[in-house]
């Protein structure tokens, strides 16, 4: 009785904290953020603020090395290893702001677009994007994306391709990073 005392008491208290919480962003980090564009900063305070805000394709369980699935339901790797399939999750709503309301769920259009522009590639979804602003993101370029991504194609609304040039062991784990978090504002 006294643990669920303590409990109720903590809650209770806790409550105003809960309440305030849905309308402030608050993180800890040793700085405050440059942007809330995670494709175009290398900064790790930046990312610690992106993470509460995207989402990513792929996520990596807590504590582990162990990939997940993020806006990405389930993938599947070529026998060749150069075609990455990733099927998409259903019903993820877009933040809805002020100036900004969204009239579609996220789908594999997004996934074209977030890859497009991250390329800086004109064709494409990304395209508009990129002739508008030209910019590679410093993540792309370190990883060499802008070389290795051979193509991004929609199979289906909720479907995408990706073809690399060559194999890369370390590709499926990147799609977790912050910087293509930009995938999705969910």
């Amino acid at each position: 009785m006294k643990r669920f005392l303590v409990g109720l008491t903590a809650g209770l208290l806790a409550w105003p904290l809960l309440v305030q919480a849905q309308a402030t962003l608050r993180f800890c980090a040793a700085g405050s953020p440059k942007t809330f564009d995670p494709a175009m900063t290398d900064s790790y305070v930046d990312h610690v603020a992106h993470q509460p805000v995207f989402d990513t394709l792929i996520e990596v369980k807590r504590g582990t090395d162990q990939l997940i699935p993020g806006l990405a339901t389930a993938w599947s790797i070529s026998p060749d290893g150069l075609a990455y399939t990733l099927t998409l999750r259903r019903g993820v709503t877009w933040q809805t702001v002020e100036g900004f309301k969204p009239t579609r769920e996220f789908n594999a259009d997004d996934v074209l677009f977030t890859f497009g522009r991250l390329l800086n590639r004109p064709e494409g979804l990304g395209g508009a994007y990129a002739k508008a602003f030209p910019n590679v993101s410093p993540y792309v370029v370190s990883f060499g994306w802008d070389k290795l991504i051979r193509s991004v194609e929609k199979l289906g609304p909720y479907e995408v391709r990706l073809t690399l040039a060559q194999r890369d062991a370390s590709f499926l784990s990147a799609l977790s990073f912050t910087f293509g978090a930009g995938v999705a504002g969910s």
